[in-house]
């Protein structure tokens, strides 16, 4: 009897427990475009990943900007490549409009050009490298005695 009287007690509780676990991790489509800050071109080919996910959960904008993808509500989204500041945002809405500002390098000219100039002949030397490998190579003749 005693336990039964618990048990009423306890569901209020584990009901709502249950209810808002349900609606915390609702998971919803988000979409929106990704723009380029100061720029007309379009933000086409960035990658938007979800952060601390066990699983990998990504897309990437197609050539207009445009993306879609599945989450759970507050999940972040995580935005920025080598050429971009990392960005994230936090998921709210169904529908995110995201702007992402372009890195400013320290690099001058002549420091550029010397960095393509290394990564040229980096480049150069593995496809000599692939080339070589790739190469058929003679048959040996197995011993016999023919000698």
């Amino acid at each position: 009897m005693c336990t039964l009287n618990f048990i009423k007690k306890l569901a209020p509780f584990v009901i709502l427990f249950v209810f808002f676990s349900s609606a915390y991790a609702q998971e919803i489509e988000v979409s929106g475009y990704v723009k380029l800050s100061g720029k007309k071109e379009k933000a086409g080919d960035i990658l938007i990943e979800v952060k601390n996910k066990e699983d990998d959960v990504y897309t990437y904008t197609n050539d207009d900007g445009f993306y879609t993808i599945t989450v759970n509500k507050r999940d972040t989204l995580v935005l920025g490549e080598w050429k971009y500041e990392k960005q994230e945002v936090v998921v709210k809405k169904r529908k995110h409009n995201i702007k992402l500002k372009p890195v400013v390098n320290d690099c001058d000219s002549e420091e550029m050009a010397e960095l393509i100039d290394m990564l040229t002949h980096k480049l150069n030397e593995m496809e000599r490298d692939w080339y070589e490998y790739k190469k058929p190579r003679p048959q040996r003749c197995p011993p016999c005695s023919c000698n």
